[in-house]
């Protein structure tokens, strides 16, 4: 059995998965994972853990012109949108490189929705449309702090979905993009799960893990002032 994301709508109900999963795999999917670029950047970590070692800081952008489109069901970007940059730009390549991590400290959560698409090609969003989540990282071998930044937008001046690692020094490291997208990445995330051995990246446990980040973003979140559809709201700038 195969899960996309997300696996359930809060951490309690994810965990639940444990319990049926007995006599079988369940398998946890995230098709950002399958980009190419992410699928390069996994590959490095795995052959050269002291890769990850260097990084000190993640920044994440996902910043997408549209909104909902009318009759689509509308979810909240901290569970929908948050959870593509947090398993594909730390929980995997972390795993690959075999080195334990744990979520220290959630600095800061803000959220905000748009206002009307002036120009009436999406709907009205009843969920937040904008995040920004900021945490403290901490590896657990040699306690090195990494500090993550996630910045997600719909509604936004332009299309950017991306994610860099930066060094000590401010020096950016590794720049992936997020945009490989569509069929291919499906097709590439598909074959993966039917190969006789199986290796998704992430596991069951890291996907469950997820939500519970998310569960304690949306209880910290701070509700931001709307912002007009087309522009960055403040927290964002």
């Amino acid at each position: 059995m195969a899960i996309e994301k997300p696996i359930a709508d809060t951490y309690r109900h994810a965990r639940r998965l444990l319990s049926v999963s007995n006599g079988f795999q369940i398998y946890s999917l995230n098709h950002k994972v399958f980009g190419l670029p992410v699928l390069a950047f996994l590959e490095q970590c795995r052959k050269d853990p002291d890769l990850l070692r260097q990084v000190r800081s993640i920044e994440a952008v996902f910043y997408e012109r549209s909104g909902f489109k009318y009759g689509r069901q509308q979810e909240d970007c901290v569970e929908d949108v948050q959870i593509h940059p947090f398993m594909a730009g730390l929980v995997a390549p972390f795993r690959a490189a075999r080195i334990p991590f744990a979520v220290k400290k959630l600095e800061r959560v803000s959220v905000a929705t748009h206002q009307p698409d002036p120009d009436g090609q999406y709907a009205s969003p009843n969920v937040w449309t904008a995040s920004r989540i900021q945490a403290q990282v901490q590896e657990l071998v040699d306690a090195q702090e990494v500090m993550f930044d996630s910045r997600q937008l719909k509604g936004a001046p332009n299309d950017d979905k991306v994610i860099r690692y930066y060094g000590s020094n401010g020096e950016l490291l590794m720049h992936l993009d997020l945009s490989d997208s569509g069929s291919r990445v499906y097709v590439r995330m598909l074959e993966a799960v039917m190969q006789p051995r199986v290796d998704m990246w992430v596991s069951l446990v890291d996907a469950i893990e997820a939500m519970k980040f998310i569960d304690a973003c949306r209880k910290r979140a701070r509700v931001e002032p709307s912002y007009p559809f087309g522009t960055l709201p403040d927290f964002l700038i």
